[in-house]
């Protein structure tokens, strides 16, 4: 049986259509989950690889056909991104810009050589990005979507091996025996299989955040009810009870109070952000200092007693002030829930270089390394952390604050505490921040 190349471009070109469509639809639906991202974009670059592959085979042109190849490369490297950021790591540009920089060095050089060169240069190109998929997965505990990645990765490493075997053993025979069209037939099959893992993958993460979501929302909602409840009964069945004690428990409602209104603005936005909808309700110039003045005045006895503020000068910015309120507000609940009990909160407001910032310093027992950039993650809670909290608050700043052009940053932490730094660009600098705003 033969197969040829046209059919293989048209099929690979077809099923390509097909998962960026399935990854785009995903990536509607849940705006957070970064990682789509990444392999909607390497999918991108299959496509156009294989167009490029075919109008190369088609026309005899060696160099459209090989451009189309190193395109490949490019998107396994930028896969293989995609699976860092599912796994909560941060990007390595610097390694893959290097392969895709020495890559192109390569394919430059065998320009003129015979197709055999090319293809064996090529061959490694492909391997080298999907070496590091493996080994970023098997580093993870493997469920049934890890299992298929791997499985796919080894079917188009076996026939990227196939093809720089036959190429180094002299075959320009290959070519003409319809060899080379099964090696590209099994990194065709391996590619899709891969993509096919990740969409597995993606969606029992999506299943596990939901059943994480109503675990965490039932705990929340519940215990706060719990003590309302209580207290109201108390205040009920003490007529007698003097003004201190109904002060108290009346001070102990409204903190309650408070605590779900919180937690139900954060789920209400969380959706909306993760949804596409227009947060934004009202969009007006203000000074950033009198937001965080209205979330100091806000605070219940117990923060008040714990967190200290530092204004600075006027800090014009534009957007939501309600939404701005909620980021500062999460910010100085997480670093009161983190910290010891009566441990000192420092809100210190600054600008730099054009950008308002408001930093929020705490003293608890610092981040791992690891957990960084994964605490930005919707739902994602630290191991070892306290049980109460959505995993919401640090996910839904940072959202707020790209969409008013700023950025929310871990911007440093030991083990004596930790500081989040949100930075907002002061109307001079709005040019930037126009597109998000007019969302």
């Amino acid at each position: 049986m033969t197969l040829d190349f046209e059919t293989l471009h048209v099929v690979a070109l077809l099923n390509t259509t097909v998962l960026m469509t399935v990854f785009a639809g995903i990536l509607w639906a849940y705006r957070s989950f970064a990682a789509t991202r990444y392999w909607l974009g390497s999918l991108a670059l299959h496509g156009i690889g294989t167009i490029l592959l075919t109008i190369g085979f088609v026309g005899g042109s060696g160099a459209l056909a090989a451009a189309g190849s190193w395109l490949f490369g490019i998107a396994y490297c930028v896969t293989w991104q995609g699976v860092r950021a599912f796994y909560g790591r941060p990007a390595n540009w610097r390694v893959a810009a290097g392969l895709v920089v020495l890559s192109a060095f390569v394919m430059v050089a065998l320009l003129n050589q015979d197709r055999t060169a090319q293809n064996s240069a090529l061959a490694l190109v492909q391997m080298v990005p999907i070496v590091l998929i493996v080994l970023t997965i098997l580093r993870r505990k493997l469920r049934s979507g890890g299992f298929v990645v791997l499985g796919g990765t080894a079917l188009a490493l076996a026939g990227n091996i196939a093809e720089l075997s036959t190429n180094l053993a002299g075959g320009a025979g290959a070519e003409q025996s319809g060899l080379a069209a099964w090696f590209y037939l099994a990194v065709t099959v391996g590619a899709g299989l891969c993509y096919v893992g990740f969409l597995l993958m993606t969606f029992d993460r999506l299943r596990a955040q939901q059943r994480n979501f109503v675990a965490l929302v039932s705990h929340e909602l519940r215990a706060p009810l719990g003590v309302v409840a209580a207290a109201a009964d108390n205040l009920s069945l003490s007529p007698g009870a003097s003004a201190g004690d109904v002060s108290q428990r009346a001070a102990r409602i409204q903190r309650t109070v408070r605590r779900m209104s919180a937690l139900i603005d954060n789920i209400l936005t969380g959706d909306r952000l993760d949804t596409w909808q227009a947060p934004f309700t009202a969009k007006a110039t203000f000074d950033l200092n009198d937001v965080v003045h209205a979330v100091a005045a806000g605070l219940d006895s117990d923060a008040v007693g714990r967190v200290s503020f530092s204004y600075g000068d006027a800090l014009p910015v534009k957007g939501d002030r309600n939404l701005l309120e909620i980021v500062i507000i999460n910010l100085i609940q997480n670093a009161l829930k983190y910290s010891a009990a009566g441990s000192p909160v420092t809100v210190r407001l600054s600008s730099d270089q054009g950008m308002a910032q408001v930093g929020v310093t705490d003293r608890g027992i610092g981040i791992l390394p690891d957990d960084r950039e994964r605490i930005f993650m919707k739902f994602y809670r630290a191991a070892g952390q306290p049980p109460n909290g959505s995993g919401l608050g640090l996910y839904i700043a940072r959202e707020i604050a790209r969409l008013h052009g700023g950025d929310l940053i871990l911007a440093a932490s030991d083990a004596d505490g930790s500081t989040f730094l949100l930075s907002l660009p002061t109307e001079g600098l709005r040019q930037r921040a126009g597109v998000a705003l007019a969302r």
